[in-house]
């Protein structure tokens, strides 16, 4: 991880999405490290991050949610802290809702840019299933179905693999291939219709970009892929959790033109966490934290204001 910030300041931990590490959180850390300790992690399997037990490594229960909530548990033990405002984005997201319902003493409050949370289901919902309501997440059983043929696939490109994905429709002067039906198709292979020459997002310069590109040559992209073959083990392990409302402050911010991650999926949130602030930035796509950076971090100062002392 990356710390930054007054020691004794109230703690902000911040969990990145996929595929990224704790460099997707590059614009917000010196911000909000003016009145914060700022911790920002790799999650197991990206950037430095890694499961030590060799034999545990490729084991998908080793992935899942509740793991990432110990994690977090064990990175507040490891540096002394007793509570902290967790913060995700993306698959980062949908992990801290998870971590603040099975800790609820240890994080005080907990935000979420774009994944939303919703109870679990009664019975499980095998991913062909959800994929006929959400087809933009036709990927995820490309990943789930063919993991080796697809981190085979992703590791022979990186370049163009995190070109194709990291994109920002607000700045991109060429969006691929309209990023929603991108991401429907991305099911059998994805690199034959991505452009060879693709260059990559015009919102990062080329250092940044290069700190992508090094760091998923460093790490590969099979762990990052495991996330999304827990999909029935998440399920499994939310049947352990306390039952719904989540009453911790509460933040959820959506962006209207993620393509996958719609504003749409976090209708009725005020069920389940009704002490929830919302937020939307109608012109940011998927990677909201470096697309609009400035309306991030007004939108995050100004709610950890409110929360980040615990009462």
């Amino acid at each position: 991880w990356v710390e930054a910030g007054p020691r004794h300041a109230p703690v902000v931990v911040l969990v990145h999405g996929w595929p990224d590490f704790w460099f997707g959180w590059r614009k917000q850390i010196p911000v909000l490290a003016k009145q914060y300790r700022v911790i920002a992690i790799d999650m197991r399997g990206f950037g430095r991050s890694f499961v030590v037990d060799s034999a545990a490594r490729d084991r998908v229960e080793s992935y899942t949610f509740k793991q990432v909530a110990m994690d977090l548990v064990a990175l507040l033990d490891h540096v002394g802290v007793p509570s902290a405002v967790l913060v995700g984005h993306d698959w980062g997201g949908v992990a801290v809702w998870n971590a603040a319902r099975r800790f609820p003493q240890r994080f005080h409050a907990v935000g979420s840019f774009l994944s939303p949370v919703r109870p679990r289901s009664r019975t499980f919902k095998p991913m062909h299933k959800v994929v006929k309501l959400l087809p933009a997440m036709e990927y995820q059983l490309y990943f789930q179905e063919h993991p080796e043929r697809a981190a085979k696939e992703l590791d022979g490109d990186v370049y163009r693999a995190l070109a194709a994905v990291h994109r920002m429709p607000s700045i991109d002067s060429k969006e691929l291939l309209g990023q929603a039906r991108f991401m429907k198709e991305w099911k059998s292979g994805f690199l034959g219709r991505v452009p060879k020459d693709l260059k990559h997002c015009e919102g990062y310069t080329n250092e940044e970009f290069d700190a992508y590109v090094q760091c998923f040559k460093h790490t590969g992209f099979f762990y990052p892929i495991m996330y999304y073959r827990t999909h029935e083990a998440n399920w499994r392990e939310d049947g352990e959790l306390p039952p719904m409302p989540i009453k911790q402050p509460a933040l959820m911010v959506t962006a209207g033109r993620d393509a996958v991650l719609t504003p749409a999926l976090s209708k009725g949130m005020e069920n389940w966490v009704p002490n929830l602030t919302r937020r939307h930035v109608k012109n940011a796509g998927h990677w909201i934290l470096a697309e609009q950076p400035e309306m991030s971090n007004t939108i995050l100062l100004d709610w950890l204001a409110k929360v980040a002392t615990k009462p």
